[in-house]
């Protein structure tokens, strides 16, 4: 809590997040009204934000070519931070965007909030083939060489129509828990290959959640990526429904030649509607007799209408 003058004050009320998360010290909560904030905010240090019902997070005109420079909220240098309820309003005015850039060794506990149009659209109002925007991005930009990582937890909330990724998992010590969370895809599009939660070198629970509309031309939306090296990858008691490929586990060859193993997959439980695939394990570069995923668990699960269950 904040103290002034003697005063505890648990609370900011504000109509601009920015302000108020500077003006507060460690653990303060920002209480944030009802209405659209255009503007980017960057949280560096521990605080909670509650956010009332219609409370609106948009940023219409990025700066820059980065998630750090184009993303809506940025939660950074080891920050532990709990944000409730507040929607993020797209789409995106540029690429290389996130609606929440988790980075610097920070965590986020994110509770019943709202994204909604998380892309960059092209001229025919389809997220864009850019590789670079969606929901959430952890620990650093794909394809860049950096150490840092970044945590979250997601429980209750919903993502409605996402660029690249509704969630992306960066980093070798990067980890998210999705939870009791709906993620819709922007439908058939011949844009990109949509990868609801995407993977790369890191750790991941998904469970409890529900995937739909989720399809790209050439059968390539996915509701569970991982990519190599990974592990400690559980995905359970989820429901797929329209997906072309529920859940994608692929290896490639790493830069010192050697396979992207993924280690400890769970697949329990899940009931998967209307796929192409429920489960791909692809590798590229990699040697017959390589391993490329091991200590798989795929175990009580459902899979409807579909072609085919399991695909290596």
């Amino acid at each position: 809590a904040a103290s002034i003058n003697g005063l505890s004050v648990d609370r900011i009320i504000t109509t601009d997040i920015q302000s108020a998360v500077d003006a507060g010290v460690a653990d303060t909560t920002v209480k944030v009204s009802n209405g659209t904030y255009d503007e980017q905010v960057i949280i560096d240090s521990n605080l909670t934000i509650d956010a009332d019902s219609a409370a609106t997070l948009s940023y219409p005109s990025p700066p820059g070519s980065s998630y750090a420079a184009n993303s809506y909220m940025v939660v950074n240098n080891s920050s532990s931070v709990e944000i409730n309820g507040l929607e993020f309003n797209g789409p995106f005015a540029a690429s290389n965007t996130a609606g929440l850039f988790v980075t610097g060794n920070a965590s986020v506990d994110l509770n019943d909030a709202s994204m909604v149009k998380m892309f960059e659209p092209d001229s025919d109002g389809e997220p864009s083939g850019v590789q670079a925007h969606g929901a959430i991005a952890l620990g650093h930009e794909r394809y860049t060489d950096s150490d840092s990582f970044g945590t979250i937890e997601i429980s209750g909330s919903e993502i409605d129509e996402f660029g690249k990724f509704a969630v992306q998992v960066s980093g070798g010590h990067s980890s998210a828990e999705i939870r009791n969370t709906r993620i819709n895809g922007s439908g058939n599009i011949d844009t990109l290959a949509q990868d609801s939660i995407l993977v790369d070198s890191g750790e991941a629970v998904v469970a409890n959640n529900t995937f739909a509309d989720v399809r790209s031309t050439g059968n390539t939306g996915t509701g569970v990526t991982v990519y190599g090296p990974s592990n400690n990858i559980e995905i359970r008691n989820n429901e797929f429904d329209d997906v072309n490929k529920a859940i994608s586990l692929q290896s490639f060859r790493s830069f010192d030649d050697t396979p992207g193993v993924i280690e400890g997959v769970i697949v329990r439980d899940n009931t998967v509607r209307d796929q192409f695939q429920a489960v791909d394990i692809y590798s590229e570069g990699i040697d017959a007799d390589e391993v490329v995923v091991q200590n798989l668990t795929f175990t009580e699960n459902t899979i409807l209408d579909g072609n085919t269950g399991l695909a290596a």
